[in-house]
């Protein structure tokens, strides 16, 4: 699934391959792919009716932008990138993740996705076999500040937050303006 996150982060209007080879608006190109299956309940023929078979063929092919964009087989897929990072070097994404940049997430019973909340006990466990590191989970906001903005970074300068309209990370970026000081400024990129 990771793929579909990357493919969503870098969904520009242009071909990009610092990931994987992605055709531009990749998350458009993969979309379309949904636009054959029918809403209606086929008889079915064998273990999957017509409309199953068209969702599944859908499927593979929306995942084959990201995964297989520009493969001379684009019908396998390489499923030692369990990270599905591509070029991108995640392992020291990890690194951060597991000492200072540590990012709890979960999902609850209410989320589209399967409710898996967030085990401390169990990703502190990885973190040390993985790295001999413990996560400080409480290290960024200590250090950089950010629970209270308005209060954390009045005495900061010198900053420029942009965020763009085709940044999937705009909704968690800085877009109100410090009151009070005008050292910082915020671009919004359209």
């Amino acid at each position: 699934m990771n793929g579909y996150y990357y493919m969503a982060m870098t969904n520009y209007p242009y071909p990009s391959d610092f990931l994987n080879p992605m055709p531009g608006w990749p998350v458009n190109v993969s979309c379309k792919y949904f636009d054959g299956p029918t809403l209606e309940q086929d008889a079915k023929v064998g273990d999957l009716s017509p409309r199953e078979k068209q969702v599944f063929t859908a499927m593979l092919k929306a995942a084959n932008v990201y995964f297989n964009g520009d493969s001379p087989n684009p019908n396998c897929t390489d499923f030692d990138d369990t990270e599905g990072t591509g070029t991108l070097a995640a392992y020291g994404w990890d690194v951060l993740a597991c000492n200072q940049l540590a990012m709890p997430c979960s999902n609850g019973p209410n989320s589209m996705f399967l409710n898996q909340p967030f085990d401390y006990n169990a990703y502190t466990d990885d973190c040390k076999k993985k790295f001999n590191l413990t996560p400080r989970y409480q290290w960024v906001w200590t250090y950089l500040g950010g629970k209270d903005i308005q209060r954390d970074f009045q005495s900061l300068s010198n900053i420029i937050f942009s965020n763009g309209q085709l940044d999937p990370w705009t909704a968690g970026g800085l877009t109100t303006p410090i009151i009070g000081n005008p050292n910082i400024d915020i671009i919004y990129i359209e």
